[in-house]
């Protein structure tokens, strides 16, 4: 599958055949205004998505499972910002969520991720085998 326009209603059935090829590589996935969506497989498996928004997402994802409250996370994306550090290992250093809450929350955000792309509309999907973005 390489740089194949589809219909955004096909795409759970193009993710349903990599499953079963147990690929590995990176899905990227392009809306006709742009927006990109990187889905890393291994072995058939969806490791994590990654978008231009990813450190909101995850956010959004942990407000919404009320792993952490809203107050907390204001407070450590302002202490993410003058640490320079990323989101999911502060967390977990302060005890906020324990690593599998956090990949938890982390594996429903790649759903819902997955699931906004069926409304799309259209969009331009490739594959490319082996490779990591």
């Amino acid at each position: 599958m390489n740089g194949i326009t589809i219909d955004a209603t096909r795409f759970p059935d193009e993710l349903r055949a990599l499953a079963a090829q147990q690929r590995t590589g990176t899905l990227t996935l392009k809306r006709e205004d742009g927006r990109l969506k990187h889905a890393y497989f291994n072995e058939g498996r969806i490791d994590f998505i990654r978008t231009s928004d990813a450190e909101n997402l995850l956010l959004k994802t942990l407000y919404k499972t009320r792993i952490v409250p809203a107050a907390t996370l204001k407070s450590l994306l302002e202490e993410r910002k003058s640490r320079d550090s990323l989101l999911r290992p502060l967390i977990v250093e302060k005890n906020l969520a324990s690593p599998q809450k956090l990949r938890d929350a982390m594996a429903r955000q790649v759903e819902d991720e997955l699931f906004d792309v069926t409304g799309w509309g259209r969009a331009t999907v490739e594959f490319k085998d082996g490779t990591k973005l």
